[in-house]
């Protein structure tokens, strides 16, 4: 529950809206509280999605190339795929023989799960919100959802792939990552 109290504090502590400034330290110290932090962070999100939705800046102004480069959506985006490889090398790591990866099988999913899913949440929320704010910016790429979220979602295992070819594209008409 640290993490999310620090990423609840940064993120309020970097909004520039003028119709919204959330106090971070209320925001850092009741997401460190553990059933109540998961309370907390869906009202701070729908909040936050409703006054200056998911990037940070407010919903009328268009976003400029400057300030859409200065966006860090795309890290889950980068880092998403890495984790879902982390939790196959997890399960596969071969030691011992077929009597020990049978008796650690519920070791293995475990290592496997936890990454993995971290890792599949993490780039289809980054995946999202990179899309509305690319699509909402003065750049003339507006990429669709069906062709990078769509198949994230049917096919998890094409996420790296996904991952690769968006960056690529993002990286082309915006610059960066």
């Amino acid at each position: 529950m640290f993490g999310l109290s620090l990423s609840m504090y940064y993120d309020a502590s970097g909004i520039v809206a003028d119709e919204w400034s959330p106090n971070p330290y209320l925001y850092g110290v009741l997401g460190l509280v553990y059933p109540l932090s998961l309370v907390v962070v869906a009202i701070y999100l729908f909040r936050r999605y409703r006054r200056i939705g998911l990037g940070g800046f407010p919903l009328d102004d268009p976003l400029s190339r400057d300030r859409l480069a200065g966006s860090r959506w795309w890290y889950g985006i980068a880092i998403g795929p890495l984790l879902l490889l982390l939790g196959c090398g997890l399960f596969f790591i071969p030691y011992g023989d077929t009597f020990s990866f049978l008796s650690t099988l519920y070791l293995r999913i475990i290592g496997f799960v936890l990454p993995a899913g971290a890792g599949i949440f993490l780039f289809n929320i980054g995946l999202a919100a990179d899309l509305s704010q690319v699509r909402s910016s003065v750049v003339t790429w507006h990429p669709g959802t069906r062709r990078y979220q769509l198949p994230s979602l049917l096919v998890p295992g094409l996420i790296p792939l996904i991952a690769i070819i968006y960056l690529g594209h993002r990286h082309r008409h915006i610059g960066i990552p």
